[in-house]
């Protein structure tokens, strides 16, 4: 008897200490959030914060630039779901070039840097200006630098794909093309002038113009053509513009001389570069070869012309070049 009084009473107790442990769990899990609500919690924060309008301004850039249209900068922010509205004074983010010091009046805001020039290259500002929090520039990427090459802002403006080919759809009967204006560029005229020696040569623009007009639309124009002459202004390391990039949209090999690194943003097998030769007599005999030889030709088409980095870059599932120019832009200083 007194056995099985101490088995009820010890059965009772366990009873008593289990409904008091799940009623202490019970409340506890009311107070205490769970971790995927943590998690939770903390992204809508972040969110939040990402999602707060900035107030963005341009300035200095080249004259046909128009801060209140979108451009590539707005266009990334607007598509990575940054938040900024387009102000003409006193700005969180200012965004400014090389065409003009109407930068030098805010001193307060988070200051981003860009240029895609070449007309300051000797000028270590461009890549490490004191004055600015981020640069983009043609320059490698260093420190405060990110390299953001023209070509690139014109590439991402077009919204070309990150695979882009020519595709030789019909048999060109003119020769070349020369589309320049700026005649400082004295190496590049005595290219075309050589190569005029073979055949004539279209140049429709300002310089050395031969087809008594002036050309509109340059991509346009050079559809007509087999070659189309792309020098750079410079022969500056890194600095590509978007020269070779509106011959490749026409549809026409580039004969192209600048940049000595060239082959790290383009496909060599798609453009003659000028590099490969000791001399422009080199060149243009290589070029005649092309000419006359329709099998050779031919082998320029129908292959990427961005190099595998600026492909593997345009093509990256989380897009982490991009997102993480868009996030430095955007952060505070």
């Amino acid at each position: 008897m007194k056995v099985m009084t101490v088995s009820l009473f010890v059965l009772i107790l366990i009873v008593i200490i289990v409904v008091l442990t799940l009623g202490y769990t019970f409340k506890i899990s009311k107070q205490t959030p769970s971790l995927s609500k943590i998690n939770t919690f903390v992204d809508s924060r972040l969110s939040l914060r990402k999602k707060k309008p900035k107030r963005l301004m341009f300035v200095d850039f080249w004259s046909n630039f128009n801060p209140y249209k979108p451009n590539v900068f707005t266009n990334l922010l607007s598509k990575y779901e940054y938040k900024y509205t387009i102000v003409s004074s006193q700005p969180d983010i200012l965004i400014y070039s090389v065409f003009g010091n109407e930068h030098q009046k805010y001193g307060k805001c988070k200051r981003v840097f860009y240029s895609g020039e070449h007309k300051q290259a000797t000028d270590k500002s461009l890549r490490m200006n004191p004055q600015c929090h981020l640069s983009l520039t043609f320059y490698p990427t260093f420190g405060k630098n990110i390299r953001f090459p023209y070509f690139f802002w014109v590439y991402l403006r077009e919204k070309y794909p990150y695979d882009m080919s020519m595709s030789n759809i019909k048999k060109k009967k003119r020769f070349c093309s020369f589309v320049y204006s700026n005649n400082r560029a004295t190496f590049r005229n005595k290219f075309c002038l050589q190569l005029s020696k073979y055949k004539k040569v279209a140049c429709g623009g300002k310089s050395l113009n031969n087809i008594g007009y002036l050309v509109k639309d340059k991509i346009n124009f050079q559809r007509n053509f087999k070659f189309g002459i792309s020098f750079e202004n410079s022969t500056t390391p890194d600095y590509v513009t978007e020269k070779i990039l509106e011959t490749y949209a026409s549809n026409t090999v580039p004969i192209y001389f600048g940049s000595v690194n060239i082959k790290d943003d383009f496909n060599p097998q798609t453009f003659i570069n000028g590099h490969d030769f000791r001399n422009y007599y080199e060149l243009i005999n290589y070029i005649k070869r092309v000419d006359n030889d329709d099998a050779l030709y031919q082998s320029f088409f129908n292959k990427p012309i961005l190099s595998l980095k600026w492909r593997k870059i345009l093509s990256d599932p989380n897009q982490f070049y991009l997102k993480d120019i868009v996030r430095k832009i955007y952060a505070d200083k």
